[in-house]
């Protein structure tokens, strides 16, 4: 059985390869890709049905992580009860997630993200100022 960590470590070792006349120094994961891509883009057939199910693969863990996130932030930031804070762990996991994506990848990205944490406080603050209102109102 192999060590996990042997694998890593080979995957992870640099190589030399040499690619359009000069060498380059490269990880042996990155080196073996670039060879599968080369493959496929000469006309390999197996090597371009491999790259189509691994892309159809990523394709679906991607949607899968889109729906997980929209589910979070949807519990989190749209449906909180006032008060609740977001657990570390879920924020961390939708951080991550959004990384992940590419979603908060670009300054104009990021300024929507703010734009998002923002309206999710006003909205909070609304919540609990009409509950407020409501528990008065119940009060009197």
């Amino acid at each position: 059985m192999e060590d996990e960590a042997d694998i890593f470590r080979f995957g992870n070792t640099l190589v030399e390869v040499s690619a359009g006349g000069s060498v380059q120094r490269m990880r042996r994961r990155e080196a073996n890709l670039n060879n599968l891509f080369a493959r496929a883009m000469k006309g390999d057939s197996r090597a371009a049905i491999y790259l189509e199910r691994r892309w159809a693969a990523h394709d679906v863990q991607r949607a899968e992580l889109l729906l997980k996130l929209t589910q979070l932030e949807t519990r989190w930031y749209i449906n909180a009860t006032p008060g609740e804070e977001v657990p570390f762990e879920v924020e961390t996991f939708i951080r991550a997630a959004r990384a992940t994506l590419g979603l908060d990848d670009t300054p104009e990205a990021e300024v929507e993200a703010q734009a998002r944490r923002q309206d999710f406080e006003q909205a909070m603050r609304e919540r609990t100022e009409a509950k407020a209102k409501a528990k008065e109102k119940k009060e009197k």
